[in-house]
């Protein structure tokens, strides 16, 4: 089953992972507002979204600037409202999970947005591999409860002060356990800094390491704003692919690591 027909998966964990500023809380506050109002996501009739409850857990955007990004891509529906919203609420994976898997259990089949992942992880560091294997069990005990799960991986703002492993190396190789203990995942991947369109890679599965890419394009009108999806674009390696590749490329050299 399709959460969004082909794109994304219901009843199943989903990462969307991208560089800073490559417009993944944009992605996934869309996919909300579709979901609660059961519109095709990215303004394509071929991206149908099943309609249904909406719990979204922000720990990433302020909660004046989140409301205004949810009327704005509802153009005004006050559909919207029907968003569980949960945010800067401190919520934490590692003392918040149990409760949030009883309301789950209580809801039918709902979307769990968490942004961003490392947010939430609490006492645990996305730099140490136990605490990341620990912290997808959780995510997976809210998936199993019955909840499609969609969760983006990015690093802190620089407003909120560089809380980024000091070991990049590391970072970059235990991020991997955050990525390979997720169902799906969503690549995306900003044109230039001043470009409005971005480019979304989907992947079933690590295995699978040439994606259709899609361009999207964010467009600003008055009276709302819209992620567009344009064309469909041709195969290129996804980033998982690129990741292994320089990982297997630099230990064949003999150097540790992953340089990113």
């Amino acid at each position: 089953d399709w959460l969004v027909k082909d794109l994304i998966p219901q009843g199943l964990y989903s990462l969307v992972i991208g560089p800073p500023g490559s417009y993944k809380s944009w992605l996934v506050e869309q996919l909300a507002v579709c979901c609660i109002l059961g519109i095709p996501f990215l303004g394509s009739e071929g991206l149908v979204t099943k309609k249904g409850p909406v719990v979204f857990i922000d720990e990433d955007t302020s909660t004046d600037v989140l409301t205004d990004r949810l009327k704005r891509l509802s153009y005004n529906n006050d559909g919207w409202m029907n968003i569980d919203l949960r945010s800067m609420t401190g919520f934490r994976l590692d003392r918040n999970t149990g409760l949030l898997v009883q309301e789950i259990e209580k809801l039918y089949s709902p979307l769990v947005i968490i942004d961003c992942l490392v947010k939430v992880l609490g006492s645990w560091g996305p730099d140490r591999s136990k605490d990341a294997i620990e912290a997808s069990e959780k995510i997976h005990k809210i998936r199993d409860a019955g909840a499609t799960v969609i969760a983006t991986l990015h690093e802190s703002t620089k407003k909120q002060g560089d809380q980024r492993p000091k070991n990049r190396n590391s970072a970059a190789m235990n991020s991997t356990y955050l990525i390979t203990h997720a169902d799906s995942e969503l690549f995306t991947e900003r044109l230039s800094e001043s470009s409005p369109i971005f480019k979304i890679t989907p992947s079933e599965k690590r295995v699978k390491l040439m994606s259709q890419t899609l361009d999207i394009e964010v467009r600003d009108y008055p009276e709302g704003t819209s992620l567009i999806s344009l064309e469909e674009i041709g195969m290129k390696p996804s980033w998982a692919a690129i990741l292994l590749f320089r990982h297997f490329y630099h230990t064949s050299k003999g150097q540790s690591g992953i340089t990113v």
